[in-house]
């Protein structure tokens, strides 16, 4: 989200830099960027308005930030008492998750991606610090990099009139990929494309051994654009335990694609049951349903998918966050 928003707006010539404490990895963005380190008072000399994002660089914003009256604004990706404790136990969430409320409370703005996600921080923030922006992403329409074995696996599903489910994520726990592993020997008529890597990784390839569905799942590893892996796909599904604001649902919605996914408050609180098929955590019968289901209707659903990519446009994501801007000046 940081690289697409930032990209955006100097393609539209707005004077941008994006500082960054650690190795970028590989992300290239448009306008420029510099490393720089916690001593560093360079991003509030240079410019206009601090826009930070995740745990380290909000504390940047507020510790080295208390010199300059610069507007500070934060953009919330998580719920943070829920997600620091399913990563790193109840006494980390309590100590970190606390530290950080106490700092966005001395933002000018912190922005939240859903509506759900403004409702959980009502307790802990005022409401005329925060709104909602929803997330957006830039895709291309290039074709996937693929192997030759990749190609005769998905050539071979698609002659076994296969339909394809698509999955693009890290293989953490908190995803629920196993949830969908577990519903495949009951959904003979479909296979999984699975594209990411993480700890789960070798268990969720367990799974599939154990549960006698190996050839019909396709493990891809990580992939740069994964996204255009989309056009081998049926139906995406996000079968998560947490999410702020999943890209790979903004992905779907481009590609046109059919959603299924867990009915969490964050999904719910962006689609509604005539949308995406949705199903209760942890009831493989239930994702099995609402798989089938969500097929049936996939001509009707892709008609819907068009109107809501509108809705959460890269423009209108944008024009949202000058908007902000512009007010906190």
């Amino acid at each position: 989200m940081v690289k697409t928003l930032a990209d955006e707006l100097f393609e539209r010539g707005y004077e941008v830099t994006v500082y960054y404490f650690d190795d970028l990895k590989g992300i290239n963005f448009k306008c420029p960027t510099k490393r720089i380190s916690y001593l560093s008072s360079e991003p509030f000399r240079n410019n206009d308005i601090i826009h930070s994002h995740s745990f380290r660089p909000d504390i940047y914003n507020l510790v080295r930030g208390v010199f300059f009256r610069k507007p500070k604004i934060s953009t919330a990706h998580c719920y943070v008492y829920q997600d620091f404790a399913m990563f790193y136990g109840k006494i980390v969430s309590v100590v970190f998750g606390s530290l950080w409320i106490q700092i966005w409370r001395r933002f000018r703005m912190v922005v939240q991606l859903t509506d759900d996600m403004e409702k959980y921080y009502r307790s802990y923030l005022r409401s005329d610090r925060m709104c909602v922006i929803h997330n957006a992403k830039f895709v291309d329409r290039f074709e996937p990099e693929i192997t030759e074995t990749e190609k005769a696996v998905l050539d071979g599903w698609s002659a076994r009139n296969l339909s394809v489910l698509g999955i693009s994520a890290k293989l953490i726990p908190r995803k629920g990929i196993d949830q969908v592993i577990r519903a495949l020997p009951s959904l003979p008529g479909f296979a999984a494309l699975v594209l990411g890597d993480g700890q789960e990784a070798e268990n969720l390839r367990d799974l599939a051994r154990l549960g006698g569905v190996e050839d019909r799942v396709l493990w891809g590893g990580f992939r740069e654009n994964s996204y255009r892996f989309l056009k081998y796909v049926d139906i995406s599904v996000l079968p998560s335990f947490s999410e702020g604001f999943p890209l790979a649902l903004l992905e779907a919605i481009y590609f046109e694609k059919p959603i299924v996914c867990s009915g969490i408050p964050t999904h719910r609180s962006i689609f509604t049951e005539e949308e995406v098929g949705f199903f209760e955590l942890g009831d493989i019968q239930d994702l099995v349903r609402a798989i089938e289901k969500t097929y049936a209707r996939r001509k009707v659903i892709r008609a819907r998918m068009k109107e809501l990519s509108i809705k959460y446009s890269l423009d209108a994501m944008t024009e949202s966050y000058l908007k902000l801007y512009r007010a906190c000046l």
